[in-house]
């Protein structure tokens, strides 16, 4: 499962994240439904975050779980080599994003042509 590749690196990386855009830790906790002494493990990288609670935190934030993954990581813990090829995939992964984000439109139902009865 991808939940062994998630470390406490990066999931404190999300919350300080979320943090930055105003978000408080007990909404953090609600939303993933987790005491806010977990929250506050994760902020100091003694707990780490499941996938399922990033889908979570990602589904509040209109994104998805990979874009959150994918933007805890950084450009400064990128080689200079593939900083351009990281660029790349963030854009790529925004774009899917917003494609998901975007509601499903509703298909008009044909109506049958009404009949009299016989």
């Amino acid at each position: 499962m991808i939940d062994h590749y998630i470390t406490t690196d990066i999931s404190a990386s999300i919350v300080d994240t979320l943090m930055a855009r105003g978000w408080t830790l007990d909404r953090v906790a609600k939303t993933i439904d987790a005491p806010l002494s977990f929250v506050r493990g994760v902020q100091a990288q003694t707990h780490v975050l499941t996938m399922k609670d990033i889908k979570r935190l990602a589904r509040q934030t209109g994104q998805t779980a990979e874009l959150m993954v994918f933007n805890a990581f950084g450009p400064k813990s990128i080689k200079p080599e593939l900083r351009g090829l990281f660029a790349a995939t963030r854009t790529f992964l925004e774009l899917s994003s917003s494609v998901r984000a975007e509601p499903a439109r509703k298909r008009a139902k044909k109506r049958r042509d009404r009949t009299k009865a016989a």
